[in-house]
C-alpha cells in the first residue's frame, strides 16, 4: 500500500466515524510512524525484534530474597527464551524454582 492509499483509508475511516456521531480523539492517534513498541517488542517496517530495553532490564534484575519475584522473572524468561540468546545463563542465575512460594 501506498502513503496515499493509506491517507484515504484513513479519511474514509474518520468520515464514517463523524457519520455515526461518534467521537475521536485525536491526540491519542500517531500515524506515519516508522517504529512501533507494543507488549515488549519493536516492529519497524516488515521485521518484528524484541524490545532491547526490556531485555537490558531482565539482565539488570539481581537475584531476590522473595520466591515470588524470582518466579516472576522465571516467566519473564520462558517467554523472552525464543529471542534471547545466552538465555540459559541468566536463567542459571535464580537456580530452581522449587521453592517459590
Amino acid at each position: 500500500m501506498t502513503q496515499m492509499r493509506n491517507m484515504q483509508d484513513i479519511v474514509d475511516v474518520l468520515q464514517t466515524v463523524n457519520e455515526k456521531r461518534w467521537y475521536v480523539k485525536m491526540s491519542k492517534y500517531e500515524f506515519w510512524l516508522r517504529e512501533v513498541s507494543f507488549l515488549g517488542h519493536v516492529s519497524y517496517g516488515n521485521e518484528i525484534s524484541v524490545n532491547s530495553s526490556k531485555v537490558d532490564t531482565m539482565f539488570a534484575m539481581g537475584r531476590s530474597q522473595h520466591g515470588y519475584e524470582n518466579k516472576t522473572f522465571l516467566g519473564l524468561t520462558e517467554y523472552y527464551r525464543r529471542f534471547i540468546k545466552g538465555f540459559i545463563h541468566a536463567r542459571f542465575r535464580f537456580g530452581s524454582c522449587s521453592n517459590c512460594t
